[in-house]
């Protein structure tokens, strides 16, 4: 409480005696003095006031300017009975001086006394008004919540909890018939909602309320599983109600000639026309020099009207058949002798070539053992050569492996370090205002384009990666996937996930299919360290550490997977904890966070 200056400015019961007023305030004087000169009486800090402008007494103008201190003033005024100061506003309290401060600053004294709320909400308000509001009004109160049972102040609860509180009742939002539901099993029930619109199982491309899923699959879904009616084949609606129906030999089709006989199945059209009668056919006699063409039905009446045609022809075709037959048998016999003395004569040529031939394969067998051995040999001499080769081969590209390794691991400590270094010189020239906010933003991008140069898909651990956009990225709830970067060179392909989970991140290392798969040694072993980086400072980083687990992960598989979990972390940090900002600390900046992978194993045991 501040000291008042001058005398006591109260509402007195009854008026004050004059020698009891201090003569410059024209009040009842406070802690009063008593002029030596003049008998007069002053406030101490009227006093003060006075003497800080003269030195001679205001009222007689002496020179000798000399105060004592009057207690028996200083009892008479503090025995004054006055008012209280909240009498406009309904005190009826009196009583002396020297009791009205307690009166109202005591907590249980006035009543009406204007009062600030103890949990500073910035209100102020009358004492006897001060249980209710803490108790029901204060929006810093304490209370708890009904869903969850937290403890925070009111306007939290109220408010930024509110939108947030995992057990807060939720109406489903397919407005379905299940009523409220918790927020945090929201997600879980849109997986058995009857009105969640789903696509269809058979992907067919329709999307549909799961209620309606299983008609839909059963009786309209174009790609579901029917048998062909006629030939019984099993395949999509579609296709057989399409292509295979212009294709089904079993499917019913008429007489390309229009007959009789009705529909008949499509593989016994072509039995159907040998038998139909309706059928175009040559005559008969068409050998014997017959053209015409007739129906099948119409064929023995053609022969009845054409008999004496048919007979004239059949003569001449014997005529000539003879004739031929008795030249022809001659010219055989003549062509057959000749070709008979051929064969004899290339059979003895033959056989004395095959004598000849004998003989050398005799002498060549022995040449032939004779330079197969001596290959044999000279394989046996190259095999080992290449094993030497290969062992001498292997040992340099790990020597080479472990110095490219070796050599970036120092690089980039080495720009860590300057990218710190850097960072805290822009930081205190900031805070001193020795460079302009402009110029600072162009130095920090350039330290972020720096950073962002490590996440490239050809780096090998450790590696920096940066997920910018964050707060769409949460607010969407899909998992973030890092560029590619590998466990050495042509070693692993791998990348950093990242998604959420109500307030929580998860972090996890997949191991991806790779170039390099074939020719590496299984399975991976070793640990990993994670880190979630300080923007501020190049220390209090967020850290979690783990072992590669290789459930899922066998070799025998490992050319036919996609993506597979080496690593998982669930609630790697809290989105609050990611949030917080301190002097030293700061995770999340521009809507941008920044992971390093660093420690992975490069060396596999075991092998393939």
């Amino acid at each position: 409480m501040v000291e008042p200056s001058g005398g006591y400015d109260y509402q007195f019961v009854e008026t004050p005696a004059d020698f009891m007023m201090c003569v410059i305030c024209h009040r009842p004087s406070r802690e009063p003095f008593l002029s030596v000169c003049c008998g007069h009486t002053f406030c101490n800090s009227c006093l003060c006031g006075l003497k800080q402008k003269t030195d001679s007494c205001p009222m007689c103008r002496s020179e000798e300017f000399v105060t004592i201190p009057n207690k028996q003033v200083d009892r008479l005024v503090r025995g004054l009975r006055v008012f209280c100061t909240n009498k406009e506003k309904g005190c009826e309290w009196q009583g002396e001086v020297n009791d009205i401060v307690s009166h109202i600053e005591d907590g249980n004294g006035c009543h009406f006394q204007e009062v600030k709320c103890p949990f500073e909400c910035g209100k102020c308000l009358q004492r006897q008004n001060l249980i209710s509001h803490v108790q029901d009004e204060c929006v810093r109160r304490k209370v708890e919540c009904q869903y969850c049972h937290i403890t925070e102040e009111y306007q939290f609860v109220s408010g930024e909890h509110k939108e947030l509180c995992p057990k807060f009742p939720l109406p489903c939002p397919n407005n379905c018939n299940a009523g409220t539901i918790p927020r945090e099993s929201i997600d879980e029930h849109r997986k058995i909602c009857l009105f969640e619109e789903v696509t269809c199982i058979l992907a067919c491309g329709t999307y549909l309320q799961r209620q309606d899923l299983t008609s839909h699959v059963q009786t309209q879904c174009p790609c579901r599983k029917v048998n062909c009616q006629y030939c019984n084949v099993v395949g999509e609606y579609q296709i057989i109600e399409g292509d295979h129906k212009k294709e089904c030999p079993k499917f019913p089709v008429l007489c390309p000639n229009k007959c009789d006989v009705g529909r008949i199945p499509r593989d016994d059209v072509d039995e159907h026309l040998k038998t139909c009668p309706l059928e175009v056919i040559q005559c008969e006699y068409h050998m014997m020099g017959c053209h015409e063409k007739v129906a099948r039905k119409d064929q023995e009446k053609h022969n009845k009207e054409k008999v004496e045609e048919h007979l004239s022809f059949t003569k001449d075709a014997l005529i000539m058949k003879v004739g031929h037959t008795s030249k022809e048998q001659a010219d055989t016999v003549d062509s057959l002798t000749v070709e008979l003395q051929e064969t004899k004569n290339a059979l003895a040529v033959v056989k004395n070539e095959l004598a000849a031939t004998l003989e050398n394969l005799k002498l060549t067998k022995q040449e032939f053992e004779q330079a197969f051995a001596t290959v044999q040999e000279n394989l046996v001499n190259t095999q080992h050569q290449l094993a030497h080769a290969k062992d001498v081969l292997r040992d340099s590209q790990q020597r080479t492996h472990d110095e490219l390794v070796q050599n970036f691991v120092s690089t980039e400590r080495h720009f860590n370090k300057k990218t710190a270094d850097i960072e805290n010189r822009l930081q205190n020239l900031e805070k001193t205002h020795q460079i302009d906010y402009t110029q600072f933003n162009k130095w920090y991008k350039k330290i972020y384009t720096l950073s962002s140069e490590m996440t490239s898909g050809n780096q090998v651990v450790p590696v920096v990666v940066c997920i910018s956009g964050y707060t769409k990225k949460k607010s969407d709830k899909v998992a973030w996937y890092s560029d590619p970067f590998y466990t050495h060179h042509k070693g692993f392909e791998m990348c950093i996930s990242v998604s959420f989970n109500g307030q929580d991140m998860l972090v996890g290392l997949l191991l991806k299919k790779g170039p390099y798969d074939e020719h590496l040694k299984w399975p991976l072993k070793g640990r990993c360290e994670v880190k979630l980086l300080n923007q501020i400072n190049n220390s209090e980083h967020h850290l979690e550490t783990g072992n590669y687990c290789d459930h899922g992960c066998n070799r025998v598989n490992i050319g036919e997977r996609s993506t597979t979990y080496l690593w998982y972390k669930d609630k790697f940090i809290c989105d609050a904890d990611l949030h917080k900002i301190t002097t030293t600390c700061q995770y999340l900046r521009d809507d941008t966070v920044f992971f390093r992978i660093d420690y992975i194993c490069k060396v596999a045991q075991g092998c393939m």
